[in-house]
């Protein structure tokens, strides 16, 4: 009889990270998760694994971790843990999740913006993802900053304004009005035309990288983040895709 094999995916976010084991047939054996420690993470995976056998492979996906000391660096640090080791960030392993070696585009628009993808010739490339002072056009920190221009032009209530922006959790915070623009967007014009352009700048996203990737025919996307956890959202965005180039992948 095969043995079943085992894959740790570790998935270390700004604020929390998650560990979750699969079996080869894609079931969840054991989830855990606690906030972000980098310096104790590698005790918290020893931890985490204690009572198991050593498992057959361990991915780990980091914030910001793309270039190749970065990666090496933490393979390193996670050397024996398992049999295999393989570091990359975030936004890779959300992709393998997904896709597995496949062919696909992971669009995310949380805090932040990017979309990564791999062609059917096995060519991977991103775009966005530079942070909220070089980029994330479309995010939620974007539409949080957009909406507090147009309260500071509406209101010229500075105090109010200036309150976010000089908070120690500015980028988070300044996201979080996102859910303001959102649920107003129906009723105030000026809120509902922020919320079109932020579905404007991911379409170009998408558009972008489409073109990096030389994609003919259509490209399969997945839809991840905060963003497109809003239905209304979510679903005019799809509208608004061309199915010759993009269709939605449910996962």
């Amino acid at each position: 009889m095969a043995k079943n094999k085992l894959t740790l995916f570790v998935d270390v976010g700004g604020s929390k990270t998650s560990l979750q084991l699969n079996d080869d047939k894609i079931r969840v054996l054991k989830r855990a998760s606690f906030p972000t420690d980098l310096s104790s993470l590698v005790p918290q995976i020893r931890r985490f694994l204690k009572p198991l056998f050593k498992p057959d492979a361990l991915l780990m996906g980091c914030r910001g971790v793309w270039t190749a000391p970065e990666k090496s660096t933490w393979k390193k640090k996670l050397r024996g843990l398992a049999s295999r080791v393989e570091v990359m960030s975030d936004v890779e392993l959300a992709h393998r999740r997904i896709f597995g070696r496949g062919a696909g585009i992971l669009l995310n628009a949380g805090t932040g913006s990017i979309a990564y993808g791999r062609n059917p010739a096995g060519r991977t490339e991103r775009q966005g993802g530079l942070g909220f002072l070089l980029g994330d056009e479309g995010s939620a920190f974007w539409m949080g900053r957009a909406y507090l221009k147009h309260v500071y032009a509406e209101t010229d209530d500075l105090t109010w304004v200036r309150s976010f922006a000089t908070h120690p959790d500015a980028v988070r915070r300044i996201a979080g009005l996102s859910t303001l623009v959102l649920r107003g967007a129906r009723k105030k014009k000026a809120l509902r035309k922020i919320v079109t352009m932020s579905r404007g700048h991911l379409l170009d996203l998408l558009d972008a990288l489409r073109k990096k990737l030389r994609w003919t025919g259509p490209a399969k996307v997945a839809l991840m983040g905060g963003l497109f956890q809003n239905k209304s959202f979510r679903d005019e965005f799809t509208k608004r895709l061309n199915p010759k180039k993009f269709r939605i992948s449910k996962f």
